[in-house]
């Protein structure tokens, strides 16, 4: 567990962890300090706060406290900006550090609401706008997110990452790209003609070619495919091919399947 507390301004926060003895600590404008030394190596379960006076009978309370990151208490004066339209706001996260573009204004966020166009800081210090004069509020440069697959349930549309770096951003119309791999059993059907030369691939079963002249009958590929590509690559390695040939006379039809081949 790791409990933080944080003050408005400089000056003194006097608090109790857990039920223990009241400490008093000097804190600074929105500046976390740290309070996990008083759990002793136990679990967070409550914390007390005292306003404390200095000699110049000034009042310094505090502002925040949150464990692990996340506000419990919120003392702290709100300031929600509200924007013409939506400007990206799906791509900030809470505790995202912001600036006005004028260096005016900074502050950390705490929630952002797209529907009504507003961002809540949880922190803010200096002055931010006015409106319509062209400030604008910059968040954090921030890198895609990537990762390894430990698992994914298809029931719950969820995926499980045993390694991630960069930020995630869900509901931003944003997508999980995953590498490129080549199909696994998959039947395709060559379109040739009379002579054996095949012009094409397809998942459908085209019916069966006359073929011209005697046997021995032989598939001629061409240098690529309607697709651009090689057959090398639209027939990576590992690929095999099977013929069936149907005989039809006076007597009647018999229809016979090849061995396969896979060629090296």
């Amino acid at each position: 567990m790791h409990p933080q507390i944080s003050a408005y301004t400089a000056g003194s926060l006097t608090y109790s962890v857990n039920g223990g003895s009241f400490k008093t600590v000097t804190g600074t404008n929105n500046t976390w300090l740290d309070l996990t030394a008083d759990l002793g190596g136990g679990t967070f379960s409550s914390i007390a706060l005292k306003y404390v006076s200095d000699a110049l009978k000034l009042l310094f309370w505090f502002s925040q406290v949150r464990l692990n990151g996340q506000v419990l208490i919120d003392n702290a004066p709100i300031t929600t900006l509200t924007f013409s339209s939506d400007k990206d706001l799906a791509e900030f996260s809470y505790g995202d550090a912001v600036n006005q573009n004028d260096s005016a204004a900074s502050g950390t966020v705490g929630s952002v609401d797209v529907g009504a166009n507003t961002m809540t800081l949880a922190t803010s210090t200096g002055t931010w706008g006015p409106a319509n004069t062209g400030k604008t509020v910059v968040g954090p440069t921030t890198t895609a997110g990537s990762g390894t697959v430990a698992s994914t349930d298809v029931g719950t549309n969820t995926m499980t990452l045993s390694t991630s770096t960069g930020t995630w951003t869900p509901n931003a119309d944003k997508t999980v790209v995953g590498p490129t791999k080549p199909a696994s059993n998959v039947k395709l059907y060559t379109v040739h003609d009379s002579a054996g030369a095949v012009s094409d691939l397809q998942s459908a079963d085209p019916g069966y070619v006359t073929m011209a002249g005697n046997s021995p009958y032989t598939l001629t590929f061409p240098a690529t495919f309607p697709t651009g590509n090689a057959p090398d690559t639209d027939l990576p390695a590992g690929t095999s091919i099977t013929t069936e040939i149907q005989a039809t006379n006076t007597a009647g039809t018999d229809v016979e399947t090849s061995n396969t081949v896979t060629p090296s």
